[in-house]
């Protein structure tokens, strides 16, 4: 099914292209940019390296306050303010002027992302990270809580922004830093609650929020670091949502609890102000808490929808049988394998879906539903947040779908979803907005028995917007198999899935192994039983059968090239596909359908 993972860390960075090293050799400096280069950019850098520490300072200062103009932040960028700051500043004996740099590469780096990032970690900032740790407790040692306090958040911020920028520079600071990193974040975490530093606290939670997802290494020396029960009370907004986030990545048992806060902080922002005034910190905080407060609800709904893990018995006891599968014929186990695979099936022994009325609904799932739902599905007009909230309501949607599937409140809200985000799948340019859009489509598709409304039109524009990208094909596809489930436009849909499986015997592959294993997958779904009424009429007079024999060695070979030690679940999942690709020829051949 089309549930949207939690997003990687390198996506959410910025690409600049900037050389910080050489300075940039792209566009010319137009005569205003040679002037304020001339007037403010280099005057500035010249102070930074001064041997007065009042000049240093004021240059710091000074540069602080032109980075947030991103004109001028990319002219000091092409001027080499990275390469002087980490060369030169960061290595000053005087702690407080240090603290001011490491705020700058701080806000620089969140401004810029992952060129910045990677610059800096090739300068081995890793180990002043490693000396800056221990200044942290000198500082709080020697009762300078104010300096202790800002040496801290600029230090613990700076790593934060590294480590959201790769997953490369995130295991790297978990191998490098652990777990030394986890005892000074507990011991800061614990004076900033003490001294009632609002932005310290905001800031460890959210660095302990970013290093603990999917990191036991981490986790286990926050834990051994003695970090102990937390409450949200007085926290600021952002600050709760780092705490939220960072419970559910500790496994809280307790999901109720961290939707109910994550909404709570959504509903109590003003939306539209804070977007108005978003050049204010305020309101970038805001904004920032809003975002993650999403991203955290679209993780729990994935969460919960109880994927099946993989039995690697069962997966080995598949590859083995499919060289022997031409001449095999047992149907059955084709019937049973394909109904597990394309009905998604799930462990019902969790949930008992008899509790799915609207009134009894599992807790978790019901405030998804009822409160979530429509409050995630405000925030879609607004850019800053679309593209979270389509993903965060793709995989509410799924769940939906696969627990609540009879529920009357779940169709009132399918309905409004499709009336709503059809539109904007069509007209949106941005990728992922319409990757998540067809996603929520695909799901609400299944709750229309079979009256889907959709016109032709509209399914020639969805295709129309395929292009190239891997996980848009693959919801769409899903999203077309269950069009035609529905006896819509199955000839139209069936031509589209026969020329991905024909773009296979090509010179060049224009689908990806993944969007082929999903194309399979649909056309089992579709053609799998001969009393479909279309099935005579378009897959028997169109010999498709034969034509799906012709391209088994063609995707068996393109499915080898899917490395097994890189990518194993997707060379499973091809494996499983042709397994049951030639199940589905045998199927057919016994329904009585020739083969010319």
């Amino acid at each position: 099914m089309g549930k949207t993972k939690k997003r990687s860390k390198a996506s959410k960075a910025r690409f600049s292209g900037q050389n910080y090293t050489q300075g940039a050799a792209a566009t010319p400096d137009s005569a205003n940019d040679i002037k304020i280069i001339n007037e403010k950019v280099r005057p500035a850098l010249e102070k930074l390296v001064s041997s007065d520490i009042t000049d240093k300072t004021m240059a710091i200062s000074t540069i602080g306050t032109m980075i947030e103009d991103p004109k001028q932040r990319a002219l000091l960028l092409k001027e080499k303010l990275l390469k002087t700051l980490i060369d030169t500043s960061i290595k000053d004996e005087n702690v407080q002027f240090v603290s001011e740099v490491l705020g700058l590469l701080r806000n620089i780096s969140i401004e810029e992302g992952y060129d910045v990032c990677i610059f800096l970690w090739r300068q081995n900032i890793i180990e002043y990270m490693k000396k800056g740790l221990e200044i942290v407790q000198e500082a709080f040692a020697s009762g300078n809580i104010s300096q202790a306090v800002e040496f801290a958040e600029n230090l613990i911020g700076l790593i934060s922004a590294l480590a959201n920028s790769t997953e490369d520079i995130f295991e790297q600071i978990t191998k490098d830093l652990s777990p030394r990193l986890g005892e000074v974040l507990v011991f800061v975490l614990g004076k900033g609650i003490e001294a009632k530093q609002a932005g310290l606290v905001s800031v460890v939670l959210e660095t302990l929020f970013v290093l603990s997802e999917e990191n036991p290494v981490f986790t286990d020396s926050i834990a051994a670091a003695g970090l102990g029960e937390l409450s949200e009370e007085g926290l600021s907004p952002s600050s709760i949502v780092y705490l939220c986030g960072l419970k559910f990545n500790l496994n809280s048992t307790d999901l109720l609890s961290i939707e109910k806060k994550l909404v709570e902080v959504i509903k109590d922002t003003n939306v539209a102000e804070v977007v108005q005034n978003s050049q204010t910190i305020k309101s970038r905080n805001l904004i920032n808490a809003v975002q993650v407060a999403i991203e955290i609800i679209t993780s729990i709904a994935e969460k919960i929808s109880v994927d099946h893990p993989v039995d690697e018995a069962q997966e080995q006891g598949d590859e083995e049988m499919l060289d022997e599968s031409k001449e095999d014929d047992d149907e059955e186990f084709y019937i049973q394998k394909v109904k597990a695979i394309n009905n998604d099936e799930v462990d019902t022994s969790v949930f008992d879906v008899t509790q799915f009325t609207d009134n009894t609904m599992e807790p978790v799932f019901a405030f998804l539903l009822i409160e979530a739902l429509p409050t995630i599905t405000s925030l879609i007009p607004y850019t800053q947040f679309q593209s979270r909230a389509m993903a965060a309501i793709n995989n509410i949607a799924w769940s939906m779908s696969t627990k609540a599937q009879e529920s009357k409140i779940w169709k009132s809200h399918a309905e409004e979803l499709w009336t709503n985000i059809l539109p904007l799948v069509k007209s949106s340019s941005e990728i992922e907005v319409k990757v998540s859009g067809v996603g929520i489509l695909w799901a609400v598709s299944t709750t229309f028995d079979g009256k889907v409304p959709i016109e032709e039109a509209d399914l020639i524009t969805l295709v129309d917007k395929a292009e190239a990208d891997d996980d848009y094909l693959v919801n769409l596809v899903g999203l077309l198999a269950q069009l035609a489930l529905a006896g819509k436009f199955v000839q139209k849909i069936t031509e589209f899935f026969f020329s991905i499986i024909v773009s296979v015997n090509g010179k060049s592959n224009k689908y990806s192994q993944k969007v082929v294993i999903e194309t399979l997958y649909s056309i089992f779904k579709v053609f799998g039983d001969a009393s479909y009424p279309y099935d005579q009429e378009i897959y028997v007079k169109g010999n498709l059968n034969m034509v799906l024999a012709q391209h088994v060695a063609p995707i068996r070979k393109y499915f080898k090239k899917i490395d097994k030690v890189k990518d194993g679940f997707l060379r499973t999942r091809a494996d499983e596909s042709l397994l049951n690709l030639v199940r589905f020829l045998d199927y057919k051949r016994s329904e009585g359908q020739p083969e010319k």
